[in-house]
């Protein structure tokens, strides 16, 4: 299992896009998430093996510098 961060903007549909994943696979590993009510900086279970790719926009650093800057605005 791995994990995402919410990044500004981001839905449920995008990330099940981002990990070639289905929304259905996504609410299944997270059970307790509203799917219309995502935050920032929420970490979301992604159900892949870590043998698959992961997408090149999900770097820890590059996730955590996007957040810093989201916050950093209020």
């Amino acid at each position: 299992m791995n994990y995402h961060i919410v990044r500004y903007e981001d839905t449920i549909y995008e990330i099940a896009q981002m990990y070639n994943i289905s929304v259905e696979s996504i609410l299944n590993a997270n059970p307790r998430i509203n799917p219309n009510i995502i935050t920032i900086g929420q970490i979301i279970s992604i159900p892949i093996e870590s043998k698959e790719k992961w997408p090149l926009s999900t770097s820890f650093s590059s996730n955590m510098n996007n957040i810093y800057n989201q916050y950093r605005l209020y």
